[in-house]
């Protein structure tokens, strides 16, 4: 839970000092994106680390497994961060 709240704060920080509003769609998809690589290069990895270890069906469920949860922990991480931006964007918006 302490990881959600930095990741909120540093959202708060970003939309308040990043001067406009920013766009929360436009944010959405890098993180998709960035999830989708970060997915495929630990799935990769530990899947060829396990097929050295064990079996190559092992091996396929530990990549296949690895790439959906970092995917979905960039994404849930994203969204905590977008509505940090549009907490900091709300904040600009009343202050200045």
């Amino acid at each position: 839970m302490n990881l959600e709240i930095i990741i909120f704060v540093i959202g708060v920080i970003y939309g308040y000092l990043k001067p406009g509003k920013q766009s929360k769609a436009e944010l959405f998809k890098k993180s998709i994106i960035l999830g989708i690589i970060l997915g495929i290069v630990f799935g990769l990895v530990l899947g060829v680390i396990s097929m050295f270890l064990g079996s190559f069906a092992g091996s396929f469920v530990m990549a296949t497994g690895t790439f959906i949860g970092i995917l979905l922990s960039v994404i849930l991480l994203a969204l905590f961060f977008i509505a940090g931006v549009a907490f900091g964007d709300f904040i600009e918006s009343r202050t200045k």
